[in-house]
């Protein structure tokens, strides 16, 4: 016995064990990067660093190869252009390029200027490496998300992704999903999600989860109801684009000069695509004639463009003209506030929330969703196959748009329109009006029945253990006021508590499965 003893006790030295305690899954880990993901980690951040770096470019019709040559000696980010893959698709670092911006970020520039050759940039061993959209599907990046606290814990308190991915795919770029035949793959794993795809749309997700985490924070009353662009567009475009403009007047001038008037006049950058342009037989040089009195650039950028068959849209803080195929399909993404539409029954006693009675929210959402894609150019949105989408998520109260700068206008417009003419103010979560205001609540435990149908007095004791352990296991202090009590009532118990402390005690009944959304009805538990 002693042999097999001091034979056991050794197997656990050796296999770093004791016999007090196993380890397991759960233990807490200590994870030490290696010197090498260290040093990559911190050229990988000097590398996003370098990429928000605001310059000023001006070249026409230059080769590529100096441009990316200015770009990395202004910025001091190392770039390489794959001459391979450029070739694969008959290009090389000879074919020029035309662009003239003042003091935007380094990946604004370098996404319009690769844009007009159908190239794209990506992070090769922390470099920027300049390719062909093909190539960079080739090498995907793979990001791990936390994103627990975006996640609905569900009717069983399992973790449902479902609304959170269908989000993602439907508002960044859909197509590029491999649902849809792209390359990008999204899986739900460990609490988070993990996602395969090319390097900017990384940013546009990590930036959606801001977003939803900083919408999902808002003040619970009187928030500000203002929708919120991912990517964080400048809030001083929209009044430089509509500040007043005493009077203009083109006369055959070019397309070219006429944007930059209206450039220097607001003192917003300006960029014509020439790649679009060429698509629908314009180009620069194109003349325009036309009178403006007491107006705005977006009016006169709105005649204009509607004229010529030209459209716009906003990428980071510059204005691009381009084809309305284009602005069409690159479309921004805004998550709208929207908790004051989706309230619950605000002053009744029905107080538990959507994710916790079958009372009307999802209906709520449905109900908007319609109205906004009825009434605002219907053919734009995914259902009667245009480009536009939108979905709820409900943990932070609100609505996920992608559409064209126009059509969010509208929408904005819209629930503008609705707030006050309702003449209300956006209100608490439900749930959370007078959290510790007292109210009377019934549950009927039906979960609680062995049979389906017990003796009375087999009713009244198993109410009367649970009423024990409710008030041993859910706040048990707060028994001690006189105006908390739990009484039994036939078959069912009335819980005289808090708001805070009834959606406690739900939990906890739903958890030891006493109840739950399948046997909600109408006025109670």
């Amino acid at each position: 016995m002693q042999t097999l003893i001091k034979n056991l006790l050794l197997l656990c030295l050796m296999l770093g064990l004791s016999l007090g305690h196993a380890a397991s899954a759960q233990d807490p880990i200590t994870v030490i990067p290696s010197p090498e993901t260290q040093k990559q980690d911190t050229s990988l951040a000097k590398l996003k660093v370098g990429l928000e770096k605001r310059i000023t470019i001006d070249f026409i019709d230059t080769p590529l190869t100096e441009v990316v040559a200015y770009l990395q000696e202004e910025s001091g980010v190392p770039f390489r252009i794959d001459t391979r893959a450029l070739d694969d698709v008959g290009l090389s670092g000879a074919a020029v390029v035309s662009i003239n911006l003042k003091q935007v970020r380094l990946k604004t520039a370098l996404s319009l200027l690769l844009n007009e050759l159908d190239l794209t940039w990506m992070n090769s061993w922390n470099r920027i490496l300049i390719t062909t959209p093909e190539e960079a599907e080739e090498h995907l990046k793979t990001v791990y998300y936390d994103v627990l606290d975006l996640v609905d814990p569900g009717e069983q308190n399992e973790l449902d992704f479902n609304s959170l991915i269908e989000g993602i795919i439907t508002s960044i770029d859909p197509e590029s999903w491999e649902e849809l035949g792209g390359p990008g793959a999204i899986n739900n794993l460990e609490n988070g999600i993990v996602i395969s795809h090319v390097e900017q749309m990384h940013e546009k997700i990590a930036a959606l989860l801001r977003t939803l985490r900083r919408v999902k924070q808002l003040p619970n009353n009187k928030y500000d109801v203002t929708s919120n662009d991912i990517m964080g567009t400048d809030p001083t475009i929209q009044e430089k684009l509509t500040r007043p403009i005493k009077e203009v007047n083109f006369k055959e001038t070019s397309l070219q000069e006429v944007m930059d008037f209206l450039s220097q006049e607001i003192d917003l950058n300006i960029f014509i695509s020439e790649r679009a342009l060429d698509e629908i037989g314009l180009s620069v040089n194109h003349k325009i004639s036309g009178h403006w009195k007491a107006t705005s650039a977006m009016i006169i950028l709105h005649d204009l463009l509607h004229e010529y068959d030209l459209a716009f849209m906003m990428h980071d803080d510059v204005v691009v003209i381009t084809s309305p195929d284009k602005a069409e399909y690159r479309l921004s993404t805004r998550v709208y506030p929207v908790r004051d539409f989706i309230q619950v029954d605000p002053v009744g006693h029905k107080l538990l929330a959507r994710r916790y009675f079958n009372y009307g929210g999802w209906a709520k959402y449905e109900w908007l969703i319609g109205a906004i894609s009825t009434s605002i150019d219907p053919e734009s949105w995914e259902e009667l196959g245009g480009p536009g989408s939108i979905s709820p998520h409900a943990i932070a109260d609100c609505l996920i748009l992608s559409q064209t700068d126009e059509n969010h206008q509208r929408v904005e417009n819209l629930l503008a329109q609705i707030r006050q003419k309702r003449n209300r103010q956006p209100v608490d979560k439900p749930w959370l009006v007078d959290a510790e205001k007292t109210i009377m609540h019934p549950y009927r435990l039906i979960g609680l029945y062995a049979q389906e149908s017990p003796k009375g007095s087999d009713i009244q004791q198993s109410l009367q253990q649970l009423q024990v352990l409710i008030m041993k296991e859910v706040e048990p202090e707060s028994w001690k006021k006189d105006e908390n009590t739990i009484m039994v009532i036939g078959d069912r118990l009335l819980i005289k508590q808090t708001r805070t402390n009834h959606l406690k005690i739900y939990e906890f009944l739903s958890e030891q499965g006493f109840i739950g959304p399948q046997v909600m009805g109408g006025s109670g538990c």
